[in-house]
């Protein structure tokens, strides 16, 4: 189970019977083998989970059902709770991705990162004609507890970006893209396969709304677990 390799190859893992299947994000939690996996064929993102992490696939409900055509254009929410490896929280490497949701065609994405030896959150919106970002300072340093909530929303109405750790707002800016009709065709978590951006811990809880919630609840889901 050692994630540093060396590693054997011993037969096809992914489920089958699902097609056209790239980047996939593997972990294991609670005595199971997860694993979320695009079929872009399908336009659908899949949650499975084995005991083994190679047979006896069971599907979950779908992370996001590209067909559905959920519009972002009101707003949206990025909310993950993290864990960062030990090492990882005692040094200063380049942001790494916590979660992202975007829009394609149209350029629009809603991203969420750790940075700073993993002491700060920063959450952006990539679109024409600005790039905003927030950045802010966790109100306590992730080695306090082993888990911390972050959070991004985005107004769609008044282009507002706020930023909350642990169900604190620690950053605002405004500019962002206004009234603008986009949909999520992709959804990372933990960084795309050949980032160099990838998490270095343990995700948990990664939600995304297509609205932009209130303080109160985000407080309230920082408080949930």
């Amino acid at each position: 189970d050692g994630v540093c390799g060396p590693y054997t190859i011993i037969g096809p893992a992914y489920p089958r019977g699902i097609p056209n299947l790239e980047d996939p994000v593997v972990w294991y939690s609670g005595g199971l083998y997860h694993i979320v996996v695009n079929s872009w064929s399908t336009r659908t993102a899949y949650h499975l989970t084995s005991k083994d992490g190679k047979t006896n696939w069971i599907e979950l409900d779908p992370y996001l059902a590209i067909d559905a055509r959920v519009s972002l254009r009101a707003g949206a929410t990025l909310e993950v709770r993290f864990a960062p490896d030990d090492a990882t929280a005692s040094v200063a490497p380049a942001p790494m991705e916590l979660a992202t949701v975007s829009g394609g065609g149209n350029n629009l994405a809603l991203e969420l990162y750790l940075a700073r030896g993993s002491s700060e959150i920063l959450g952006r919106i990539l679109g024409d004609p600005s790039t905003i970002s927030v950045r802010g300072w966790a109100p306590a340093s992730p080695g306090a507890k082993p888990w911390n909530h972050g959070a991004v929303v985005y107004d769609g109405t008044d282009g507002t970006l706020t930023v909350f750790a642990n169900g604190k707002r620690i950053g605002q800016a405004t500019g962002a893209p206004k009234d603008r009709e986009w949909f999520p065709i992709s959804f990372s978590i933990g960084g795309w396969s050949g980032s160099r951006a990838r998490f270095r811990g343990r995700l948990d809880d990664v939600l995304l709304y297509d609205y932009p919630r209130s303080e109160a609840e985000i407080e309230a889901d920082a408080g949930d677990r």
